[in-house]
């Protein structure tokens, strides 16, 4: 109700930026909220010592992996082998 009221005098270009603001906005919350799932796991990982065990195959995660990626879950061949599948994989 708020955001209709205040709309109001505003063209269809100010109103197409508020729309785009406000879509950027919920994106980011997505995002942050996804990456802080993220951070919850690799720390519940690292207090179980399991952080630089690779999910897939359980083989350790490289230490240079983990130092770029901290919340990576995947050694370097399971996550290239993931992103070939993915790729393969046809668009919608």
């Amino acid at each position: 109700m708020d955001r209709d009221r205040d709309r109001v005098g505003r063209d269809s270009m100010d109103e197409s930026t508020e729309e785009e603001l406000y879509s950027t906005q919920l994106r980011l919350h997505d995002r942050e909220t996804f990456l802080l799932g993220k951070i919850r796991a690799a720390i519940k990982r690292l207090e179980a010592g399991q952080a630089d065990e690779c999910e897939e195959c359980a083989e350790p995660i490289g230490y240079k992996r983990l130092l770029a990626r901290p919340v990576t879950t995947l050694c370097f061949e399971c996550k290239t082998a993931a992103e070939q599948v993915e790729a393969d994989e046809p668009k919608e």
